[in-house]
């Protein structure tokens, strides 16, 4: 925070003498007009760890904030961090392994909000694994395998060397969406389970991560999960029956991730694919990825004949991640430009914009698609980030690498298509953007400067620099409109200051007598 002069004497607060896990506290301090904390109140945090950070922000000082010229009280939000030690109060010897028959090492990985493969993975003692595949997995179901007992070796000294016995059992950050892991240990009855929810940024050790990669390894569960030509030898030694509805989906998973190798090994082994969910979903995988190949081969054993919408999907894929070749091929083959993706209900043209690429864009343009409810407004929760564009393509810099002429030249045909620049519902184009060049294209496109947002800021009211404030000036934004909390961009101009600001607008006022307005 910008006003912040002083830090806590501790930036992060230990408890215990172990630096293992990180507990994030938020607060809204009040700070009067001298700069001072005044009081601190709790926002978000465990309640055992609040009061510990609380006394972490005792002593801060501010910069005074400011509002008309003059200092004035404030409400700063901020965060800090308790440390607290991993290793419990009583600690377990590791387990003496007697006899291996008595151990088993298992790995869990659950989904996410996305495309993460679910899995669980036994080790025993005697090197028999057993896999059990699930949501995303290319292989689901029961499979067995052997790992070494090399292998076993080295998992079990990585286990002594990281006393995993004594590690805490959860290292969970507070965030969702995200894929959790964990690994039990049992040794002749004697069991201990680490729960692993993005657990390296509150303080896990790094050796959980190593652990995990390595069972993985032992396992070999990466024939079970990438998918290669190398499968169809490993499933055919297991009796693996390829005639069947089970393995057209297994085949049609693996379509959407590997490459037409490994699909026509499978399909000369008897699979087959066929126009149902999972194949289609596997075109647009594949179209996201940039697999011309594949993308062919699919479309070529007919995968999304039956439903259109699948193929505008793999058109939305494709557009999104800036495969041209792809888009075309898939439009040619009754993708349609004008559509949107199910699932999300946004439109293709709004996936090229993102990827900022203006032969993108202009390849879905030239087909003339009918663009008439980008103007409508939406429900407050259907925010128009989600839909235009005008925002996606000002936004596309910082997702990908578009440069400043590309966005403008994306502005330019989409103001050409009678696209508005300006925000429906939500968001003003130009209060998201630094560009000075993507600003002007925006001006010239037709946006509003005078549009506030939906909280009611202008762009004069949030811009960032003098040359942008200038420019929105010279292209008729009111100086003298109040913000939201009273303050005018003609008092926020004379307080950074902007003397080339204030001199504009005094020339301004002075041209126009008896009316200082424009």
């Amino acid at each position: 925070m910008r006003h912040l002069l002083t830090l806590p004497k501790q930036p992060l607060t230990d408890v215990g003498l172990s630096r293992d896990q990180i507990h994030t506290v938020s607060f809204d301090v009040l700070v009067d007009p001298r700069g001072e904390a005044i009081s601190v109140t709790p926002i978000d945090g465990e309640p055992a760890y609040v009061d510990r950070a609380r006394k972490n922000l005792d002593e801060l000082r501010f910069k005074p904030f400011i509002k008309d010229g003059a200092p004035v009280w404030a409400l700063a939000r901020l965060e800090d961090y308790v440390i607290t030690p991993a290793l419990p109060a009583k600690a377990r010897p590791f387990p003496t392994v007697k006899d291996r028959s008595g151990l088993s090492i298992t790995l869990k990985r659950g989904a996410c909000y996305g495309h993460c493969p679910s899995y669980t993975v036994e080790i025993r003692g005697d090197g028999t694994v057993s896999y059990q595949g699930e949501v995303y997995a290319k292989v689901l179901g029961l499979q067995t395998g052997m790992a070494s007992q090399a292998g076993i070796d080295t998992l079990l000294s990585m286990l002594r060397a990281m006393d995993f016995y004594n590690l805490a059992d959860r290292y969970a950050r507070s965030v969702t969406d995200m894929p959790s892991y964990s690994v039990t240990v049992s040794i002749n009855g004697q069991s201990k389970t680490v729960v692993d929810y993005v657990g390296r940024e509150v303080g896990m050790p790094p050796s959980m991560t190593a652990l995990e990669e390595m069972i993985d390894h032992v396992a070999d569960t990466s024939k079970w999960l990438n998918g290669t030509s190398e499968d169809v030898g490993n499933l055919q030694q297991q009796g693996y029956d390829f005639t069947t509805p089970q393995a057209s989906q297994l085949l049609a998973r693996l379509a959407g991730s590997t490459n037409l190798e490994t699909i026509l090994a499978f399909e000369a082994a008897g699979a087959t694919l066929r126009d149902d969910k999972v194949s289609q979903w596997a075109l647009g995988w594949a179209a996201g990825k940039g697999q011309i190949e594949v993308v062919e081969h699919l479309l070529a054993h007919g995968v999304g004949a039956g439903n259109a919408q699948a193929r505008t999907d793999a058109l939305y894929a494709a557009a999104e991640h800036g495969w041209v070749t792809i888009a075309a091929r898939l439009i040619d083959a009754g993708a349609d430009p004008g559509g949107v993706q199910k699932w999300s209900g946004r439109p293709v043209i709004t996936a090229a914009a993102w990827s900022g690429k203006p032969q993108l864009v202009e390849l879905i343009l030239r087909h003339h698609p009918d663009l008439s409810s980008l103007s409508q407004a939406l429900p407050e929760m259907e925010t128009l980030r989600t839909r235009s564009p005008v925002v996606a393509a000002v936004l596309a810099p910082a997702l990908n690498p578009a440069s400043s002429d590309n966005v403008v030249h994306i502005l330019h045909a989409l103001s050409a298509a009678h696209v508005s620049m300006n925000a429906v519902g939500y968001e003003d184009p130009l209060q998201l953007t630094d560009d000075l060049m993507v600003e002007r294209a925006l001006l010239d496109g037709g946006a509003d400067p005078n549009r506030p947002n939906q909280q009611g800021y202008a762009p004069l009211d949030t811009v960032r620099d003098e040359d942008s404030a200038l420019l929105l000036i010279e292209r008729g934004a009111d100086f003298n409109r109040p913000d939201p909390e009273g303050i005018r961009p003609v008092d926020r101009a004379a307080a950074y200051p902007w003397p080339h600001v204030l001199d504009l607008i005094a020339r301004k006022q002075k041209s126009a007598p008896g009316d200082d307005r424009h």
